[in-house]
């Protein structure tokens, strides 16, 4: 064999298939060029092949299975730390029938990365079998120890796995399931029952959709752990992560593991698919075996699902060593188990329960006695209780399952067994009435005081409860049917009167409760219960029956539905006015009796009961008086007073019990509060002291009108401390005289008022003025003036009598300096009169060559600069303001000086434009033929105009050019269009009133001349001018609405000189005239025969008459003309 695989690998083959087991072929002298050559599809190499082997190989496969030994565990740990990729690691058990590979690197591998391990785990290379397919069943498990491991995270992203756990692994921060689509099971453990596995993620079936199993050990409580993985079938938590845990999204959860830590209470009441549950208290182990570990609590409380639901049942049940006293299986379904044995499956343990909350027990008539009511609580359970097995013979045990007392004989020993401790069974039926044995026992049993039998009473309404564990602390609550909630008594009473005869009715219904701190208990044993009913039922049999709030329903206390019967077993016979009876719980308590038994009770019990609680009552309120002890020591008179007041109280009180209709009525009627009374007590010393503090009150009240504090406003403080002083020395004072002869007046006298506090504060404040003036800001001359007028000043100020003294002295001595000079004011003054020289010495110079009237212009200017500057420096507060006054620009004053040739330029050009400006402007109110002969004579006339003004060698013959005249002679040649013949209608024509009337205007008296306009409106005004020459509106005139008022400025009638000139008014409805006279004031002819009528130089608008007459002229010119025309045309 060895020379045909010699022979072989002499040949150029890269790979040789060898398949034989355990062949002695494997020799090392094989060399490294000859094992590269041989494939790796081998069942078993031995320790020293091994490794060349996996140097070397490069195949698709590597051993399924290599039998470990320390070399191998050598050569992983390095393929894995060493982080080798193109090969995965190799080394891993398979799993007998398997249908994927399972890794289980051995504990003593000290792998410390994963990171080279990835690619395998993400499907690179898979140890004997072939590469992963797509199919979601395909995969394999890998469980790894990490007690060496350095890596912090975990990351399985993307990997086939199918199963997944770890061990000591208390140092992951992190791990990554994302994508982890064929992952089932899940598994994590630290080192120990108390790591905290806090990098376990919240499994979510939309990362990790196939998740059927969750096996993990953490000291962290993760309630929501398995919230959102819905398909989740099994699963096992170890630690304090199994509290609380919810399992209401987990409809497919069969088998629950739970190895609990610190849990009180664990809930189940959803998870109703759980066929398989195990819940025990942690281990040493990490699981419900062995010692339970250091610090576990066990569980006290499970809370079982409600089962037959889909026909889904119970198969196992393991409560093994928690601390449950009871547990509740009425709502569970077993599989198909018997009692006490199985036939399928296992049947539930729930042995050996632990309880280890602190329980009495006490010792009577030498017995050994444990009340199990407060650990069982209800009735069901303690008739279901019993006593641990052999323990009747070995320890004398016995069990009352009524009064649920556990007495022994003996007291079991821990030291002679774990289990030697006092205890019970409890046999708890599951839903088909079967039943399953619980044993518990107490693991903290102390020695207590035997209970005593106490008494409560409701003082109201009567009730009492008796019993034992009743105690001071708590109280007995009863409330009538009259304040029962209305809904809750509706409901008690259709549960209390179903089934009692028709001749029966229940007459009274009581709430009756426990309370201890405010809070509502329960009993935790049977007590006796009596109630109050009616006199008149003794003799008679009634029954009494329980509402239960929470199961709504009633029951029979005493009596049965053959109420009415004789026999007393039926009901029970009412003594002495009561019904007594045992109750093991309190709620609404309906009484039964004959309704003609009742009724007839009730009527005479109701007046007995109201008399005799009247007779009572007043009987009490007579029992209010003043003791004698009261009364010792007292005044005669205060004694009066309070017994008066007394016998007040106690007869409104009595008269208040008589008018009572009602029990409730009387019982709410007050005794009388003696304390009211008591109050007008006062022994003598008590009343000499009220008479001395009412003296002192008074006089200190005097403090305010002896000495008013409006009279020493201006010093507050001190009087202020002198009126706290005052009241000290007469709160200190100790009899009534000493108060009465006490002068607050005579306290004052050092505190001074507003009239003193008045003079020295206007004397220190006109002396500070005066003290206060600055010598230095005046003039040395005037210097001595100012001493001696301050010195005489102070003298007077010294000597006042009187504020006013003061304020003259101080006036006339500062009226005095106020006419000194300051040295200031002299600075400004000399400062003012230099500037004011210097602007005064500024002239034009020489004017030679100059027009007179030029220079005249520039005189008026330099005037007008030089008065403004001037201006300036008066105003002038300080020397620094007369400094900045700019002095006069001589160059604005001299630019007005004109040569004669520079004027009479001026003039020719201003003149040209005035001719050229000349216009006949609207001619809308002329026929066409009138305004072209306007047009063309004014044309011939600026064309003349301008002529004579370019020929004019001097000023004079410049002006003598009268432009307005110009206007006049080619306006005169106007005609205006006449009115249509037949039509007199002129509303719509502008007339003037006192048509070719002539205004006049005398300068000097006159103030304006007003034109008045009809038939036409402000908006129709087109323009006004003077002998031709257009008006600036606003300057020259105004205007004014009615029709159109024209009033000439004074200004402008000012500025025309005297003679006659002709006012054209155009509009929109045609062009009125009218002539105006300018007068000079000296040259006015005053003849009656020259005078107009028109005194205020002013056309009245109210004079209609004149106004008809000249529209009637204008209207028959018109006509005139119309005729006239006509003849010529013929």
């Amino acid at each position: 064999m060895k020379k045909c695989i010699k022979q072989v690998l002499t040949l150029s083959m890269t790979i040789v298939l060898i398949a034989t087991s355990f062949s002695p072929i494997f020799a090392t002298e094989y060399t490294d060029e000859e094992w590269k050559k041989i494939a790796d599809s081998y069942n078993y190499i031995w320790s020293d092949e091994k490794n060349r082997y996996l140097d070397h190989s490069e195949g698709d496969h590597i051993p399924e299975s290599i039998v470990p030994d320390k070399a191998l565990r050598e050569y992983i740990e390095s393929r894995y730390n060493n982080q080798l990729t193109q090969q995965p690691p190799t080394y891993y058990y398979r799993i007998a029938n398997a249908a994927s590979p399972y890794f289980y690197p051995d504990d003593e591998l000290k792998i410390e990365t994963l990171k080279g391990f990835k690619e395998m785990l993400a499907g690179w290379w898979i140890p004997g079998v072939n590469k992963l397919t797509a199919e979601r069943d395909d995969g394999y498990d890998f469980y790894l120890n990490c007690k060496y491991l350095k890596d912090k995270e975990i990351d399985l992203t993307g990997t086939f796995l199918k199963g997944f756990g770890i061990t000591n692994a208390d140092n992951i921060e992190k791990i990554n399931i994302t994508g982890c689509n064929r992952l089932t099971s899940f598994r994590a453990t630290g080192s120990d029952v108390n790591s905290k596995l806090n990098y376990i993620p919240v499994f979510d079936e939309s990362t990790t959709t196939r998740l059927t199993q969750v096996d993990i050990q953490s000291d962290i409580v993760r309630p929501d752990l398995v919230s959102k993985q819905k398909d989740l079938t099994w699963l096992e938590l170890h630690g304090s992560i199994a509290n609380g845990i919810d399992l209401s999204n987990n409809p497919k959860l069969e088998k629950l593991r739970l190895y609990t830590k610190d849990a009180d209470v664990i809930d189940l009441s959803k998870a109703a698919s759980v066929k398989d549950i195990s819940i025990h208290p942690l281990g040493l182990d990490g699981y419900g075996f062995g010692k339970v570990a250091e610090g576990v609590k066990r569980v006290k409380e499970i809370k079982m699902p409600k089962y037959d639901i889909n026909g889904i049942k119970l198969k196992e049940c393991y409560l093994n060593k928690n601390s449950l006293p009871k547990i509740d299986l009425s709502e569970v379904v077993f599989e198909n188990f018997q009692s006490h044995g199985a036939l399928n499956g296992y049947p539930p343990e729930l042995k050996d329960q632990v309880l280890e909350d602190e329980q009495e027990y006490y010792k009577k008539d030498g017995k050994f006695v444990v009340d199990l009511k407060p650990v069982l609580g209800e009735r069901k359970y303690l008739e279901k209780a019993n006593i641990l097995e052999g323990h009747d013979t070995k320890y004398g045990a016995k069990y009352d399952k009524e009064t649920g007392l556990l007495t022994y004989d003996k007291m079991p020993n821990p030291k002679d067994g774990e289990d030697e401790r006092i205890g019970y069974s409890l046999m708890c039926p599951d839903k088909n009435q079967r039943e399953w044995e619980l044993t518990a026992r107490f693991y903290n049993l102390k020695e207590g005081k035997a209970p005593q039998v106490e008494t409560l009473k409701d003082e109201k309404t009567g009730v009492e409860l008796k019993g034992e564990g009743l105690n001071a602390d708590m109280t007995l609550n009863v409330t009538p049917k009259k304040d029962i909630d209305k809904a809750t008594l509706e409901k008690a009473q259709s549960k209390i009167v179903n089934g009692i005869p028709k001749s029966y009715g229940a007459f009274d219904y009581l709430d009756i409760k426990l309370m201890q701190n405010g809070k509502e208990i329960k009993l935790d044993r049977p007590s006796e219960l009596t109630i109050p009913v009616f006199n008149g039922l003794n003799g008679k049999v009634i029954a009494v029956k329980s509402y239960d709030k929470d199961a709504n329903s009633s029951k029979f206390i005493i009596g049965d539905t053959k109420l009415g019967k004789a026999k007393d077993e039926f009901g029970h016979t009412v003594k002495d006015g009561k019904v007594t009876m045992e109750v093991s719980a309190l709620g609404i308590f309906g009484l039964i009796g004959s309704t003609n038994d009742v009724n007839d009770a009730k009527e005479d019990d109701a007046k007995t009961k109201l008399q005799n609680a009247k007779e009572s009552k007043i009987e009490k309120i007579n029992a209010v008086v003043l003791t004698n002890e009261d009364k010792e020591g007292m005044t005669e008179e205060s004694v009066k007073k309070a017994e008066a007041k007394l016998k007040e109280l106690k007869d409104a009180a009595i008269n208040g019990v008589k008018l009572a209709k009602d029990l409730d009525a009387v019982e709410n009627v007050n005794l009388p509060d003696v304390k009211i009374a008591k109050k007008l007590l006062e022994s003598q010393a008590d009343a000499n002291a009220r008479l001395l503090k009412d003296a002192k009150a008074e006089k200190i009240k005097e403090i305010d009108k002896v000495v008013p504090s409006s009279n020493y406003s201006l010093n507050k403080a001190k009087y202020d401390e002198k009126v706290a002083a005052v009241k000290d020395e007469i709160n200190n004072l100790t009899s009534i005289d000493d108060v009465k002869n006490y002068d607050i007046k005579a306290k004052f006298s050092d505190v001074k008022t507003n009239d003193e506090m008045g003079l020295d504060t206007a004397r220190d404040n006109a002396l500070s003025t005066l003290r206060n003036i600055d010598k230095n800001l005046y003039r040395p001359d005037e210097q001595s003036k100012l001493q001696a007028l301050v010195d005489d000043a102070i003298a007077k100020i010294n000597k006042a009598k009187g504020k006013t003294e003061v304020k003259s002295a101080l006036d006339e001595a500062l009226k005095g300096i106020e006419a000194l000079t300051t040295k200031a004011q002299y600075e400004l003054t000399e400062a003012k009169n230099a500037k004011k020289a210097s602007i005064d010495n500024i002239s034009l110079g020489n004017t030679d060559g100059y027009s007179a009237k030029s220079i005249e212009k520039a005189k008026a200017k330099l005037d007008e600069l030089k008065a403004k500057a001037i201006k300036k420096v008066e105003d002038a507060e300080d020397v620094t303001a007369v400094e900045a006054v700019k002095m006069p620009n001589l160059e604005e004053a001299k630019s007005l000086l004109k040569t004669l040739e520079q004027e009479l330029a001026e003039s020719k050009a201003s003149k040209i434009d005035e001719i050229n400006g000349l216009s006949l402007g609207s001619t809308s109110p002329y026929t066409d033929e009138s305004v072209k002969a306007a047009k063309d004579k004014l044309d011939e006339l600026k064309k003349d105009a301008l002529k004579k003004v370019n020929e004019a060698t001097s000023i004079e013959a410049v002006e003598a050019i009268e432009t307005a005249k110009l206007l006049k002679e080619a306006k005169s040649l106007l005609i205006s269009n006449p009115v249509t013949p037949g039509n007199t209608d002129t509303s719509n024509v502008a007339t003037i009133d006192k048509q070719g009337s002539v205004l006049k205007f005398e300068k000097g008296k006159d103030e304006l001349v007003v034109l008045h306009i009809e038939n036409v409106e402000p908006e129709d005004l087109i323009s006004v001018e003077v002998d031709g020459k257009t008006l600036v509106k606003g300057k020259d005139y105004v205007v004014e609405a009615g029709s159109i008022k024209i009033k000439f400025t004074k200004d402008y009638l000012d500025s025309l000189n005297a003679g006659t000139y002709e006012v054209a008014v155009n509009t929109k409805k045609g062009t009125v005239k009218q002539s105006i006279t300018i007068a000079d004031k000296e040259n006015a002819n005053r003849r009656n025969d020259n005078k107009v009528e028109n005194k205020d130089k002013a056309v009245r608008t109210s004079d209609n008459s004149n106004t008809e007459f000249w529209i009637l002229m204008l209207v028959l010119v018109a006509i005139g003309l119309k005729v006239i025309r006509k003849e010529k045309e013929q």
